[in-house]
This record gives C-alpha cells, sequence and structure tokens, in this order.
C-alpha cells in the first residue's frame, strides 16, 4: 500500500514546481472518463519502478485500475502530505451539495494582492454560492491561510515553547560561565596588574580572556554537536508526532552556522562582562594585595544578579514542565469513552472498481463478520468508517425535524460514522436507550440512525429522543432514531466529544473501513488468523495498520508525552545549573568573609547562628529570584494554553509548589559551605587573608 493523493492540473504550476522526467497532467485526465494517469515520486521511482527512464508511459495498477505513468517528480518533494508517493489527476464531478467543503485549495497571490484582500474576497464568494444556490450555511468557508501556517500551525507552538525551553537553558550555563570567569578574573587580577603593568594593553588581555572563552564554548558546542547528531538519527522513530518534515531533519550547514554564532556570542558575554568589572580595578591596589582575596561590592551584587536571574529561569521552566506534565497525567486518565482491553484493530481498504455499489459492499461486510467470528478465540468483531481515538473520517451537518435551526446560525455539526450491528458491544460502548442496529435494518428499509449521548443532552433535554427524526444535510432523506449510546472520543483522548451520528452500513454501504475484533485473551497472536479471513474472500485487499487500542491509544499521547518528557529534562537542567551557581556564589563569598565569621565566633556567635547567616544570604537571593520567575512565568505559561489539558496555565498549585521544591533546593545547596563556615576555627580565621 502506497499512500497517495489527487490534485487538478494547475497544482504542479502553481506551487512552482515540475517533474524531472515527463509532464505533469493535462485538463482531459481530470475530466470524468478520461484517461488515466498517475505521477510518481523519485523515490517510488528508484525502488518500486528500477529507476529507468522507460517507465514513463508504462503502466501500474492502483486500487484495481491500471493507470499510465506520465511524470516523476524532483527528489524530496512530499507536497502536501509527507511520505506520499503517488499523484493521480483529481476529478470533479458536478456537485449535487454544497458544504461542508473537504477539499483543500492553492493559490499564489497577485503581485501587491494582500493576504486580507483574499480572505475578502473568498468570503464574498462563499456568499455569493450560498445566494445562487439557496444553501443554507453549513458553517464551513473558505479560510485563507499562508501556505506555511498551513504545514505547521499545529506543531508551531510546541516547536516555539521547546525552543524558549532550550534557549532558557543556555542563558543559565552562560551565566553560571560567567560568574565563574568573574571569579577567576579577581583571583588573577594581580597576574592581569602586572600584565598591565608590563606594557600589554587593554586589547591584548581581552583577547587572551576571550580565547580562552572561544575554548571553553568550542569544547560545549563540540559536546553539542555530538547529542545533537545522536538525537537526530532517533528523528525517524517519532514519524506519528505528525511533525511536518521531521524526517528530512538534519544537522546542516545552517545548524552549525547557528551553533557557531551562538558559541561566539556565549563567549563573548562570560568572557568581557567579567573582564570589564576586572578592569574597573585600580592596578596599583591589585598589585599590592597579597592573597588576592577580596572583592569590590559591584562584583557581590554582579553575582547576586546572575544567582537571582538564574533562579527566575530556573522557576519559569519547572512551572511549564510541571504543567506539561500534570496535563499528561490528566489525558491518561480520561475516558475514551470504548474498552480497549483485548481489542485488535486494523484498516480494509477497498477499490470501487471491484466494490462498485453499496449492494457489494453490504455483501462483502456480512460474509467477512461471519468469517472474522469464527476464528477460534474472538468474541464479537464489527466494522466502521471511523475509529477512536482519533481515527475519524467525516463531519456532517445535520437538522431536527420539528427543531428549525435560528435564522443567522449554521446548521450543527456531527460527527458521522457508518457501523455494523456489532460496534457497540465489540467496543464496549454502552447502550443508553433504545436498541443498536440489527440485520433487519438493510437496503429498503426504513432508515434508522443512532445518536450519541452528547447530542441527546444538547438537543433533547429532558425528552425521549427515540422515535425522533432527523436527517443529514439538507436534502437527505430522514432517518429515524432508533438508539441513545455513550458518547466516544473520537477527536483524540484530548478533545471533548460532540454530537456523532451511527448510520448502518447494510443501508448505506462504504467501501474501506476499519475492521475490530475483540478477543477472549491478548488479541495480537489472533492478528494472522484475521488477516487470513480477510483474504478467504478477497487476496488483494490491503490490511494494514494491525495494532491493538492499547496501542492506539498510546501512540495518540507520544506527543503529549514526548513535550512533558523534553520540558521535564529542560527543567532539570536548568535546576541543576542554577544550583550550582548558588552553590558557587555562596560558597565563594562564604570564603571572601572567612574574617567576618572569624570574629563573630571569637565575639560568641554559634554555629547555628554562622549557619542561619550564610543560609539567609541565599534564602534573601532565592526569595528575589523566584519573585521574578513567578512573574515571568504568569506572563510566559499562558502561551502553553493549547498544549495543556485539565490544567490552567496559571494554576496556583503548580505555582506554589514549584516555588517551595526550588526554595528547598536553594538551601540544600547552600547547607555545606554554610556548615563550612560555622566550623571555621576562629584563630585561623582572624589572620586569613
Amino acid at each position: 500500500q502506497v499512500l497517495g493523493t489527487s490534485v487538478s492540473p494547475g497544482f504542479f504550476s502553481t506551487l512552482g514546481i515540475g517533474p524531472v522526467i515527463g509532464r505533469t497532467f493535462t485538463p482531459e485526465e481530470e475530466k470524468p472518463g478520461g484517461p488515466l494517469a498517475v505521477m510518481v515520486s523519485h523515490d517510488f521511482w528508484t525502488t518500486d519502478l528500477g529507476g529507468r527512464s522507460e517507465a514513463i508511459g508504462s503502466n501500474i495498477r492502483l486500487n484495481d485500475q491500471s493507470y499510465t505513468v506520465v511524470g516523476v517528480m524532483p527528489g524530496g518533494f512530499r507536497f502536501p502530505t509527507e511520505g506520499v508517493k503517488v499523484w493521480l489527476p483529481l476529478r470533479l464531478e458536478p456537485p449535487t451539495r454544497r458544504g461542508p467543503y473537504f477539499l483543500r485549495g492553492l493559490a499564489r497571490l497577485r503581485p501587491g494582492v494582500s493576504l486580507a484582500q483574499a480572505r475578502t474576497d473568498m468570503t464574498v464568494l462563499h456568499q455569493r454560492i450560498l445566494e445562487e444556490t439557496h444553501a443554507k450555511d453549513s458553517g464551513g468557508g473558505f479560510n485563507v491561510l499562508p501556505l506555511w501556517n498551513y504545514l505547521v500551525g499545529d506543531v508551531r507552538p510546541v516547536l516555539l515553547v521547546l525552543m524558549a525551553a532550550a534557549g532558557f537553558v543556555l542563558l543559565i550555563a552562560v551565566t553560571n560561565l560567567a560568574n565563574l570567569m568573574l571569579v577567576k578574573a579577581i583571583e588573577r587580577r594581580r597576574e592581569l596588574a602586572v600584565r598591565t603593568a608590563l606594557g600589554a594593553g587593554r586589547l591584548r588581555v581581552v583577547r587572551q580572556l576571550l580565547t580562552e572563552g572561544l575554548i571553553l564554548t568550542s569544547l560545549g558546542a563540540a559536546l553539542g554537536l555530538l547529542l545533537a547528531y545522536t538525537g537526530v538519527s532517533l528523528l525517524p522513530a517519532m514519524s506519528r508526532l505528525n511533525i511536518p518534515r521531521l524526517e528530512s531533519a538534519s544537522v546542516d550547514g545552517r545548524v552549525l552556522c547557528f551553533i557557531l554564532v551562538v558559541t561566539v556570542l556565549s563567549s563573548l558575554v562570560f568572557t568581557l562582562v567579567p573582564a570589564r568589572r576586572v578592569f574597573k580595578l585600580n592596578p596599583n591596589s591589585a598589585l599590592k594585595e597579597s592573597g588576592g582575596r577580596g572583592a569590590a561590592a559591584g562584583h557581590n551584587r554582579f553575582r547576586a544578579a546572575t544567582i537571582i536571574a538564574e533562579v527566575g529561569l530556573a522557576l519559569i521552566l519547572l512551572i511549564g514542565a510541571t504543567l506539561m506534565m500534570s496535563s499528561f497525567v490528566r489525558l491518561q486518565q480520561v475516558k475514551a469513552g470504548f474498552n480497549p482491553r483485548n481489542l485488535l484493530t486494523a484498516e480494509i481498504s477497498m477499490p470501487d472498481s471491484r466494490f462498485p455499489d453499496a449492494q457489494r459492499v453490504s455483501s462483502f461486510y456480512r460474509q467477512l463478520l461471519d468469517r472474522v467470528e469464527a476464528v477460534p478465540g474472538v468474541q464479537s468483531a464489527a466494522i466502521a468508517s471511523g475509529m477512536p481515538p482519533d481515527l475519524m473520517q467525516m463531519q456532517d451537518t445535520f437538522t431536527i425535524k420539528g427543531l428549525p435551526t435560528p435564522s443567522g446560525q449554521s446548521d450543527p455539526l456531527a460527527d458521522f460514522l457508518f457501523v455494523s450491528g456489532g460496534y457497540f458491544r465489540t467496543l464496549g460502548v454502552p447502550i443508553l436507550q433504545g436498541r443498536t442496529f440489527l440485520d433487519a435494518d438493510r437496503q429498503g428499509s426504513p432508515l434508522v440512525v443512532i445518536i450519541n449521548q452528547a447530542l441527546a443532552r444538547r438537543f433533547f433535554p429532558n425528552v425521549n429522543p427515540i422515535g425522533r427524526w432527523l436527517r443529514q444535510n439538507r436534502g437527505n432523506p430522514w432517518m429515524q432514531i432508533v438508539g441513545v449510546v455513550g458518547d466516544v472520543r473520537y477527536g483524540g483522548i484530548g478533545s471533548d466529544p460532540i454530537p456523532a451520528l451511527y448510520v448502518s452500513y447494510l443501508q448505506h454501504g462504504w467501501p474501506g473501513a476499519y475492521l475490530m475484533v475483540r478477543t477472549v485473551q491478548a488479541p495480537l497472536p489472533l492478528a494472522s488468523n484475521v488477516r487470513e479471513a480477510v483474504w478467504s474472500l478477497d487476496r488483494e485487499l490491503p490490511v494494514t495498520q494491525m495494532e491493538t487500542a492499547d496501542q492506539r491509544l498510546q501512540e495518540s499521547l507520544v506527543g503529549p508525552r514526548l513535550r512533558a518528557l523534553l520540558m521535564g529534562a529542560f527543567s532539570f537542567l536548568a535546576l541543576s545549573l542554577a544550583t550550582i551557581g548558588i552553590y558557587g556564589v555562596v560558597s565563594y563569598s562564604t570564603a571572601q568573609r572567612t574574617r567576618e565569621v572569624g570574629i563573630r565566633v571569637a565575639l560568641g556567635a554559634t554555629r547555628v547562628e554562622i549557619i542561619k547567616m550564610v543560609l539567609g544570604q541565599a534564602l534573601l537571593l532565592t526569595l528575589a529570584g523566584i519573585t521574578l520567575g513567578l512573574a515571568g512565568a504568569l506572563v510566559l505559561t499562558r502561551f502553553l494554553t493549547s498544549l495543556l489539558y485539565g490544567v490552567t496555565p496559571t494554576d496556583p498549585l503548580t505555582f506554589v509548589a514549584v516555588s517551595l521544591v526550588l526554595i528547598a533546593v536553594a538551601l540544600v545547596a547552600c547547607y555545606i559551605p554554610a556548615r563550612r563556615a560555622a566550623n571555621v576555627d576562629p584563630m585561623v580565621a582572624l589572620r586569613y587573608e
């Protein structure tokens, strides 16, 4: 089975791309009854057609029909879907209804035409169509978006959040290094003073410090590149994240240039800032100092500012990670509306050429369900046009007899599924009122429909919906409601159930469906038996995506799980770096105050008082950083709204809990230098320089 799509002849010219071999589609090939043509991807041409130029003009069989290969697209062209290998001409039949619209259009704007103008024109066009056809607005329309927005609109917030998290970790690391370099520069101020006295200019000294900084950052960048190459090699395993162009992501020249720029800027920040502060010292005073200890008040303020910044940035990351983890935990607890245990699922594709009408489709499905249910270990089987948690193919509008849509409003929208009678029993969806579909509900019998609880609750409050009538879209025949079932989340675990309509496949037929099999024990050992049951009816039917419902549920949570893990990793790095920074600053400051501590001890200060003094200094810096971080988190976590489920971006419990954890970690980090200070011998401390 290969992934393909149908496009109009102007598709390739609009994108400004053409085949490397052959041609694109002609207008005749898009007309109903015209020649069957296909364009193939470069990968398909090389692997399946042998990479021969003679492949142009040859025939391949798709959906049980013979297509002539007319062109080969360039390597790397995978639009509009990642992994697409064949393009067929889109054949537009005369419309029998208007909306909801399911096709996507492409357009290249004329020079000087803005996106806002295009939106206005398409809105006018939509209204004109409604007026000319006397159609009811179905809630659709022609939304105009930039192509990049369509491609990356869903994943853009995720990538931006992860980029911001990585940037925060980088800032904390640079701040730590700046602090370290400042301490080292102060320790070396006698050396720098000697160099200056011997005639070295400031530029020469800066060049030396910058060289040392570049060596440090280069070593870090080299390690980062090694980790990046390793991480990129794992990306193909994340194909279910639905991130556009993920498979083609690589550490290329642009990434190397970015790393080079970041390396140089980082070295400038943590080298020149400390150097500038050291140059403010008087060289004569530095030469007279004997121990190289002590620091100006400005240096202390700079170190305190870096710690405050580190704590603030770490707090923002920790809050973001905690919110995402809480969201993921809540998603795992959501009831999907069906029982996934011991449930095997698969997809069956049926070509129209062999199943041209609903009667033939229905006959095949009846035989299929009989043979699958005859497999030892199978309790029941069902087919449907959609499947939870996120495999929903269709939505449509509906109207209820006796309940007209208010003027100026669109008809309500519902999930629309073709199902067999055993669908609800196989999935474990409860029947709350009425009945399920029967064998008598077939073509020629009165049309019936089953609705879900969400639709009943919204449109039939305090009224029994059984026996009422509704219809799919306007102009279709009325169907009688015979049952009400529980809500199932077809839009994903994180989505709320919306109204759903279920119709019998025996009355309508639907080529291509999902097969669901309830087993007595673990379902995967029966996968081959179920596949053979399908092939016993038609050996050429592809049976794909065979896996358990539990696996599908876990796959639907891959994105939230990965986001939570990545944010957790970034926040752990940030917390570790901030902890090291706090420890370093407090330890160095305590060492600078050794004489002061000795005097305090000599005057009667106890060990507990010394520890309180040191921890109090650290606590003040931490509280200042937390205050700054809370203010930043209140602003920045709002960008996580679309990524969260069941938790608000300003959840008070998360903010308080993370702040307390950060305070505790900071105090633990400072306890070692505090205890060291408390154990200082007063006589040694008084002689300390």
